[in-house]
This record gives C-alpha cells, sequence and structure tokens, in this order.
C-alpha cells in the first residue's frame, strides 16, 4: 500500500466497507473483538472473557441453583496469565466457587480482568489515540472555563446573590459545558489503520452471526469451530439469533450442551456479577444481570483511521 496519510473518517462511512465474514480475524479472542468494535472495557468484554474461557474448556460453568464455576479439562493448556489468573480461582480447598453470593476470588479475577483488558487496548495499536479506559484530559481552555463558571457561581451565592441573572447564567454555562463534555466522551477514541481494518472485520462477522441459520451452525460443528463461534456470538450480542440458529441445527441433542456451553456465560451473566461485586451494606436487590454499556448496533460511534477490510481466513 501507499505511504500517503490516514483518512479519518465517521464510523457511518465505514458501514461502507462492511460485508459478511464467516470468520473471525485471526488471532483474535471474542473479547478482543467485543472491545474493538465498542471500543469501551466493560461488562460486556468481561463476560466474553469468561465465554472464551468456557469456549476453550478451561473452565466449567454448571447451570443450577446455584450455577458453578470450576476448572475445565484443557485449563492446564492455556497459556500466559490466563491460566494463572484462573488457577488462583479454582485452586486450593475450595476448587468450585457457587454463583450465589460473593466470592472474593472471582471478584479478584473480574478486576484483574478489566486491568487486563484496558493495558491490551493500550498495547494493541488499534487505537490512533483514546483506547478503551484511558484517562480523558479535556483541553486546558474548555476546563478552565468550566472551573471558571462553577467558581463564579459559589461566589455569587455565597455573596447573597442568587436571583442576579450572571448566577443563572453561570448555572446554564457550566451545565450545558457539563453535558457536552458528557456527549463528547464516547467520541474520543480514534481507531487506527489498522484498527479500523479489524473492526470492519469484527462487524461483517456479527452480521453472519447475527443472520446465521441451522445450516451454518451445521457447517461451524463440522469444522470442530462451534464453540468458538459460540463465544463470538455472545461477545458480539448474538447470543440470542445464534441461540436460535443452534436450535435449527441437526447436531444430536446429546451433544447439543457440549457445543453450547460459551452460551452459558450470557445466561448466567447476572449470577457472576452478583457474585463478583461486594455487597452493599443497605438492603436491596443482588446483582442486576444484563449487559454493561448498551449493547451492540454495530459500530461504537468514533471517528476511525480509514482502512481496507482483509482476507477471509480465522483461526481460533
Amino acid at each position: 500500500g501507499g505511504g500517503g496519510p490516514a483518512l479519518l473518517m465517521s464510523d457511518s462511512a465505514m458501514e461502507d466497507f462492511v460485508t459478511t465474514e464467516f470468520v473471525p480475524p485471526p488471532s483474535m479472542t471474542p473479547w478482543e473483538g467485543a472491545m474493538l468494535l465498542r471500543e469501551r472495557v466493560d461488562n460486556q468484554t468481561v463476560e466474553a472473557w469468561y465465554a472464551t474461557q468456557i469456549a476453550k474448556e478451561a473452565l466449567v460453568l454448571q447451570p443450577g441453583s446455584p450455577a458453578t464455576l470450576a476448572a475445565g479439562p484443557k485449563l492446564q493448556m492455556l497459556g500466559g496469565e490466563d491460566r494463572a489468573r484462573l488457577n488462583a480461582l479454582v485452586s486450593g480447598s475450595t476448587p468450585t466457587i457457587t454463583l450465589d453470593k460473593y466470592q472474593p476470588r472471582l471478584a479478584s479475577l473480574t478486576a484483574k480482568v478489566r486491568k487486563a483488558q484496558i493495558a491490551k487496548a493500550k498495547k494493541s495499536n488499534w487505537w490512533e489515540k483514546f483506547p478503551p479506559g484511558s484517562q480523558v484530559h479535556f483541553p486546558p481552555a474548555i476546563m478552565g472555563v468550566f472551573a471558571l463558571a462553577a467558581l463564579g457561581v459559589v461566589l455569587a451565592v455565597w455573596a447573597g446573590w442568587r436571583q442576579h441573572v450572571l448566577v443563572a447564567f453561570g448555572v446554564a454555562l457550566g451545565g450545558t459545558m457539563a453535558v457536552a463534555m458528557a456527549a463528547y466522551l464516547p467520541l474520543l477514541p480514534v481507531r487506527s489503520v489498522q484498527g479500523s481494518a479489524l473492526a470492519i472485520r469484527v462487524e461483517s462477522f456479527r452480521r453472519f452471526l447475527l443472520a446465521s441459520e441451522g445450516k451454518h451452525v451445521d457447517w461451524a460443528w463440522q469444522q470442530g469451530i462451534l464453540r468458538e463461534y459460540t463465544a463470538w456470538a455472545v461477545a458480539l450480542g448474538a447470543a440470542d439469533a445464534w441461540g436460535r440458529a443452534l436450535a435449527a441445527s441437526t447436531i444430536p441433542p446429546p451433544q447439543m450442551s457440549q457445543f453450547t456451553a460459551p452460551l452459558l456465560a450470557h445466561t448466567y451473566w447476572s449470577s457472576l456479577q452478583t457474585s463478583s461485586r461486594m455487597p452493599s451494606s443497605n438492603s436491596g436487590s443482588g446483582g442486576s444481570g444484563g449487559w454493561g454499556g448498551g449493547g451492540f448496533s454495530g459500530f461504537s460511534g468514533g471517528s476511525v483511521g480509514g482502512g481496507g477490510g482483509g482476507g477471509s481466513s480465522g483461526s481460533w
């Protein structure tokens, strides 16, 4: 390719490059795909991480009341830090974690996973600036105006000028700027050319998962990649659509639970959250399930560096 400068394009413009791909980007894990597409590290990327470990048979999530987590038959085949993290979770005198109450080891694991995902975002070269988890720094001029407006309001109220027009002006200015800054936050990440190309492929694969039928599940089963694809469906917000395709497949019922195990990370996410969160001192319900950060509707909404899509080969 040429060496010209990259053209920044909006996500809506990048939609024109999206097609349908039957495989995910090579060497990318489901949670990485979720993070790249949504440009966030949150509950959904953590849920995708758990689904990935279940797909790799490093973890076993056993349904029930309560559900339980235990080591999978291939845990020691994992490489790097994931194996160490999971060994810390399921080793010791209580190798089985029940998902019915706060579990300090599970909370520690979840926190470490979030931290590792933020670190991955920073060193991935998928963003030109402001990767997920970055500390946000607004321009000094904007922060200065905001600070002056806030200070002016405080001083005016202290002096007894609550009804003064300048107080109303300061409140309006400060409130408007606060709303604008909050709206600006999701627009901060800027993907690199490499990140843009990979995001296009992830979105193209997501659309395949959403539109899949039973024959596509059968194909994945025959190729030996069904567990992987199921983890991707959880990661990319396509679990319900993929579940319908699974129901329409010809997989023998006795084998179905084996290949759909990663879906349990989605089904029991509420329990995983409850067991990962310190109980509140006040009365109230337990952990609430659901997605963190808004789910999927295509690209997340930041700027992207112009770049083309890739080929069509993928691997676990």
